[in-house]
């Protein structure tokens, strides 16, 4: 084993924004990653790491809180040492590295953690208990949608309140950020495009299909294929400098491509505010890998009793939260599936008993009551539907503010008015 000894140079970066985040170094030596983190308070620091100078090494720097594995797909300093680089005998110590200010603050934004907390009610506020949460990160390219879910699953308490916590990274090598997403063809986005694609009858575009293609119109140029065997290589689209200046098409995609195709697009398409307000490529400029707050949509299951899960929150991709803060809260209101925990009104005052509903229908809307015409009693709605109650009815009241009664028992009304059989009361 030989000495490695890579030097780093923060001298650039301004004193006072030194100590806001220290520095990792990765090897990659075979299938092996190690990795230290070092402080560069003084504007310059040292690591030194045991290796196998018979093996090639791949070298990355970048913020702390990348993981040995991400810090090779992030947008990172990257270098190579081969084998013929090492001396007969002794350690190799390579030129040093440059954090300029650029590449400073961007890493301090580059892996977060996030924090949701949120409340599921139904439409009165009622609270929504037991329901499965789960948040999703969107993202739309042309009329296909990537959407995977963040964090765990949350499961709402008694009050309906839920956390879901995970951490966030941007500043992928694109290649890599194509490579961890799954598509799929969005009847929403279509719906919106292809009226708009009408408007010139010149223009021929590719039919929609399952998955992304560069061929959205026809008479586009596409990249030329590359010889059998190798795989299409092109200048990375970033501002940011790379240490390796190409990357790999994925899936079909090389996204070194889509920024020229936007340009050629947009000559060629009408422009849509609507569309721009929506943020669909190419009407809205779209570089993902570098998106570094997520976009959230909701989805909420609910499995009342013995039953089975229904779906009670279904936001669609125009109900997203672009670019949410660190700290989320949101309400999420469930639709008429969700079982709610009711929450009273305040107790009416006196020495009394008030009924509010009668399954689940509130009681000025029954016949004979306050608020309902006076026939036919008892049946809800009356003139409209005109439904009777049967079978096994629920009622639900409230005691007054001052009530003596421990208990109030039904009587039907038959000569007497005796008592109803406890075997019919329930």
């Amino acid at each position: 084993m030989s000495t490695l000894i890579i030097p780093i140079d923060a001298s650039q970066v301004p004193a006072n924004e030194r100590g806001k985040q220290r520095v990792k170094v990765a090897v990659q030596e075979g299938n092996k990653t190690r990795s230290q983190i070092v402080a560069v308070e003084a504007g310059k620091a040292e690591v030194k790491l045991e290796v196998d100078p018979k093996q090639p090494l791949s070298l990355a720097i970048g913020p702390e809180n990348a993981s040995d594995e991400d810090i090779f797909h992030l947008q990172t300093l990257t270098a190579s040492v081969s084998p013929r680089q090492w001396p007969t005998q002794g350690n190799l110590s390579l030129p040093a590295f440059v954090l300029t200010p650029v590449w400073w603050r961007f890493w301090l934004f580059w892996c977060r953690n996030f924090d949701i907390e949120g409340r599921v009610v139904c439409a009165d506020g009622s609270p929504v208990p037991g329901a499965e949460v789960r948040a999703f990160d969107v993202d739309f390219f042309w009329w296909w949608t990537s959407i995977g879910q963040v964090g765990p699953t949350a499961i709402t308490d008694a009050n309906g309140h839920f956390s879901i916590k995970f951490r966030w990274c941007c500043g992928w090598l694109p290649w890599w950020w194509w490579r961890l997403r799954y598509w799929q063809l969005e009847p929403l986005l279509v719906e919106k495009i292809y009226p708009v694609l009408k408007l010139n009858p010149a223009l021929k575009f590719a039919e929609p299909t399952p998955n992304p293609t560069l061929n959205i119109l026809r008479a586009t140029a596409t990249p030329s294929p590359a010889p059998a065997g190798q795989n299409p290589v092109a200048p990375h689209p970033a501002a940011l400098p790379l240490a390796a200046p190409s990357l790999v098409a994925t899936r079909g995609i090389d996204p070194s491509v889509i920024p020229g195709l936007r340009t050629k697009l947009l000559t060629q398409l009408p422009p849509v505010p609507e569309l721009e307000r929506l943020r669909i490529w190419p009407w809205f400029p779209w570089t993902p890998w570098l998106d570094c707050s997520p976009d959230i949509i909701f989805r909420v299951t609910q499995a009342c009793g013995t039953g089975p899960a229904k779906v009670i929150v279904s936001e669609n991709i125009f109900q997203t939260r672009w670019d949410i803060p660190t700290s989320l809260n949101v309400t999420l209101v469930a639709n008429e599936e969700a079982c709610c925990i009711r929450n009273p009104p305040p107790p009416p005052p006196g020495d009394c008993v008030l009924f509010t509903e009668v399954c689940q229908i509130a009681v000025p809307a029954i016949g004979g009551n306050s608020g309902a015409p006076a026939t036919p009693v008892g049946y809800e709605n009356p003139g409209g539907r005109d439904r009777p109650f049967a079978e096994l009815i629920s009622l639900f009241a409230q005691f007054g503010s001052s009530a003596q009664a421990d208990y109030y028992s039904s009587q039907p009304p038959a000569p007497g008015w005796k008592p109803t059989p406890p075997s019919k009361s329930g």
